[in-house]
């Protein structure tokens, strides 16, 4: 009697083992069965704390930094779609001030109102960074994701790293290197491929998915071109700045943000690591994404379920 209770405890306990282990193997597989890596927006690097070297418009400055960790990745769809389904029934119609849903828009993500409220990215774009994301729509994702946007010095120091040249690769264009309004453009033959000089109102550029090319020193894609990236920064125009009266007509405007990167559509005379641009805050514009940071210390990271 022992020797089967023995038997069938031993064998319960190994078809136990064999099921968790298909359902670990299983949980790391995508939804079709491919086990391929995808690469995750909400993967990020460690920034080691120090001091760097900065633009400081026509001049190069140091500044000093704590440690901090960045996403890898610009946010992808498939990642903000994922925020946008666990806050609907706490925001409601309120995401709509976030992204821009007019026809035409570049807006990647779909919504169906039923008895159960679905987001979900339109086949092909999972990849992609979500663009005509708000700045606000930006800070409501970090601050959801347990995150925030960086600074204009975190943003340039993780995107040039020790480099002082104008790209995180060197000086020179490279359309093999990051996605802008190149005249240059690549056309496949039978054979051969060819780089081709195209005139302005030829020269197409469009969004790319993420990682499309080689990372930088630190392990981030696309920091040049893309998408532009919002960052945590006011914008601070010294227009009229002498006049006693004019902080008081901030209400007549939206408050401005700094973006930084350029993107597909920026001209091979503007891109660059330090390049930066004001926009209003409810600005939602199919070349504007956004990646996060969080402070180094391991406690505060947290990863969306």
């Amino acid at each position: 009697m022992h020797r089967f209770l023995r038997i069938f405890l031993l064998t319960s306990t190994l078809t136990i083992t064999l099921i968790l282990f298909i359902s670990y193997s299983l949980a790391f597989q995508n939804s079709d069965g491919d086990d391929t890596a995808i690469p995750d927006a909400e993967t990020s690097t460690l920034i080691p704390g120090g001091v760097y070297t900065i633009s400081d418009g026509d001049e190069m400055k140091t500044v000093e930094l704590s440690p901090f960790y960045i996403d890898i990745f610009e946010v992808t769809n498939k990642k903000y779609a994922q925020f946008l389904n666990d806050v609907f029934t706490d925001v409601k119609d309120d995401w709509l001030l976030w992204v821009n849903t007019e026809k035409g828009s570049q807006f990647k993500i779909t919504f169906e109102d039923g008895d159960v409220s679905v987001f979900s990215v339109v086949e092909g774009y999972e990849n992609y960074p979500v663009v005509t994301v708000s700045w606000e729509g930006a800070m409501a994702y970090a601050e959801w994701a347990g995150k925030t946007l960086p600074t204009m010095e975190q943003w340039e120091v993780a995107a040039r790293g020790n480099s002082k040249d104008r790209f995180p690769w060197g000086d020179e264009l490279d359309i093999d290197k990051a996605n802008y309004h190149s005249k240059i453009v690549k056309e496949s033959s039978d054979e051969a491929k060819k780089d081709v000089k195209k005139d302005d109102d030829e020269a197409k550029s469009e969004l790319m998915p993420v990682g499309s090319f080689d990372p930088n020193e630190f392990g981030l894609y696309d920091v040049v071109g893309n998408a532009w990236e919002w960052t945590s920064n006011d914008y601070k125009s010294d227009f009229l700045s002498f006049l006693p009266f004019i902080d008081s007509l901030s209400f007549l405007t939206e408050p401005m943000k700094v973006m930084m990167g350029g993107s597909f559509l920026t001209s091979e005379e503007e891109i660059g690591a330090s390049l930066s641009f004001p926009a209003n805050i409810k600005a939602r514009f199919g070349n504007i994404g956004f990646r996060c940071v969080t402070p180094a210390a391991p406690a505060t990271m947290k990863e969306p379920d």
